[in-house]
């Protein structure tokens, strides 16, 4: 038998071989979900939505909700949100949150009721900004400009921090003048840094002492004549918010790779998903 007969043959009774099974795959109920990020600066605010299973075709927006803040120290109401008319799904308060003091969310809509708790810790002050400006002069090709942050680390309690610097700038268009505010997150060049994105920093080896970190900016922004301000802003994070933000970097991070684990991104929402967590910042303007 010549083997050019034998394989039309074999193709066909593989093709007779196969099977097709329908699998139903159960879903999950649907939950709501809570993100609410907050500081004593700003009202409260929350963004309320549903999960969805990879093969639910339903909405992603609740259709109503009510969101509550209490002090559950003596479960009074601190606040209800109201949701906003030209954002569905945001819902805002007019008081705003302070720092130290421990609260409860509560949401309740169409698919039950979750909570969650947390606090904003107190801010902690930049003392002292440095900068290096012979990178700024000088015809170096290094485009990166080191920067040092200065602050002293509370004593005695877990601490974790973030920073970014503010860009404030404009742009003249048909001669109108519009105003932007852009947050840089820098590359941070420090041994205490947790997380994949080089910019989540726990106290774990300065713990109350004078610490120095040491992140770098772009130089565009120093030679830009758009630029009318530049900050650094040092945020404190709570832990939950902490647990949260590394989480997320490092699904961000192996998000594609197939030969990466699986990341859960943290969640503190109670019987739903989300996050409610709490942080505070402090401001310096540089050169001052």
């Amino acid at each position: 038998m010549k083997p050019i007969l034998f394989i039309p043959i074999f193709a066909f009774v593989m093709q007779a071989c196969q099977t097709v099974v329908d699998v139903k795959i159960p879903l999950e109920e649907r939950r709501l979900v809570v993100n609410a990020l907050f500081n004593p600066d700003s009202v409260w605010s929350a963004q309320i939505s549903l999960s969805r299973h990879v093969l639910d075709d339903g909405p992603f927006s609740a259709s109503y909700a009510t969101i509550t803040i209490i002090d559950p120290v003596n479960n009074s109401v601190v606040e209800q949100l109201q949701q906003q008319q030209n954002n569905f799904g945001i819902y805002k308060g007019s008081l705003k949150p302070v720092a130290e003091k421990e609260y409860l969310i509560r949401a309740t809509g169409p698919n039950g009721t979750v909570e969650a708790r947390s606090m904003a810790p107190s801010s902690v002050p930049i003392t002292k900004i440095e900068i290096d400006s012979t990178v700024i002069l000088s015809n170096s090709f290094d485009l990166d400009v080191p920067v040092k942050i200065h602050f002293k680390d509370p004593g005695g309690t877990k601490n974790y921090y973030r920073i970014m610097f503010l860009v404030k700038s404009f742009h003249v268009y048909q001669k109108d003048t519009i105003w932007y505010n852009q947050y840089v997150h820098p590359y941070i060049d420090n041994s205490s840094i947790d997380g994949e994105n080089n910019q989540l920093i726990s106290d774990t080896f300065f713990d109350g002492k004078d610490h120095v970190l040491s992140p770098k900016i772009n130089r565009y922004y120093f030679f830009s004549g758009q630029t009318v301000g530049l900050s650094a802003i040092l945020h404190n994070l709570s832990e939950s918010y902490y647990q949260y933000a590394t989480t997320q970097s490092l699904q961000n991070y192996t998000q594609g790779d197939p030969f990466a684990q699986p990341v859960l991104v943290y969640n503190n929402i109670q019987n739903g998903f989300g996050i409610f967590a709490g942080y505070s910042q402090s401001v310096k303007v540089l050169g001052k």
